[in-house]
């Protein structure tokens, strides 16, 4: 591995290792309980807002990382285009999630409070689909380019059945993440608090997926990770923006194939 290659490593598990330390301790200390007080008075309204600080409180923590990233990719002659582009492409990016993220929160809150874990899951997965179905336009969005958030192109891909499998095997595996965030103790979607347990442990369970779904099979398919990192955003992850592959370049944030126009 080239230097630049061992330095993006090293930033990736720095930042994507210190929010999965963050949301452990956070747990550990039961600290999203304090919320549920206050989630059960004020509902909808609030769990949007405690969604967009989450949000917010990962870009600051990852800002540093991102532009380390950035300036070091300039250095190497990996990156042309300047600051202020970079500046640009992050704080769509980052807007997108803050938009996205906390929406999807209150979808899954409401599927809850309605149906309970059943309702939440199948919240969850119609956005899944829906995250497949945009990636790409959500991407270019993030890149500079028209926001067309209701075109979806990847349609046309699933009548490949390769296509077909790596998505019901990531659509599977966020499933199964976020069955799993539900069982930590405290967790639910009913309330803030438990909700906000669930985003972390959501989280934390996301990052041991990306880590460990491209040795499942016959080959190491880091897209079939890729893709599954994607994907979670519908549950709230919040490391989605910090592995070694995508810290720094918001434009790899969503759609890892989507083109590079540095």
């Amino acid at each position: 591995m080239s230097t630049y290659g061992w330095i993006r490593k090293g930033l990736g598990i720095s930042c994507a290792g210190g929010i999965f330390a963050l949301a452990g301790l956070a747990l550990a200390f039961e600290i999203p309980q304090r919320f549920s007080e206050i989630g059960a008075r004020s509902g909808v309204a609030i769990c949007f807002t405690v969604s967009v600080c989450l949000v917010a409180l990962s870009a600051l923590y990852t800002l540093p990382f991102d532009i380390l990233s950035h300036v070091t990719g300039r250095k190497f002659g990996r990156v042309r285009h300047g600051f202020r582009k970079f500046a640009a492409s992050w704080s769509r990016g980052v807007g997108l999630q803050s938009i996205l993220l906390p929406s999807f929160m209150v979808l899954i809150h409401c599927g809850g409070r309605v149906a309970g874990d059943v309702g939440a899951m199948t919240l969850f997965t119609v956005i899944l689909v829906y995250m497949y179905l945009s990636r790409t336009e959500l991407s270019r969005f993030i890149d500079g380019y028209q926001f067309r958030i209701f075109t979806f192109k990847s349609i046309g891909a699933l009548k490949k059945g390769p296509e077909r499998a790596r998505l019901i095997v990531t659509i599977l595996w966020n499933q199964a993440a976020f069955a799993c965030a539900l069982s930590v103790p405290g967790a639910g979607t009913e309330t803030v608090g438990p909700l906000t347990v669930t985003i972390f442990a959501f989280t934390c369970f996301s990052l041991l997926g990306w880590l460990f779904l491209p040795w499942i099979g016959r080959r190491h398919d880091l897209a079939r990770a890729l893709l599954a990192l994607d994907l979670s955003w519908a549950g709230g992850n919040l490391i989605t923006r910090s592995v070694c592959t995508n810290v720094g370049i918001p434009r790899k944030w969503l759609a890892c194939e989507a083109p590079n126009h540095a």
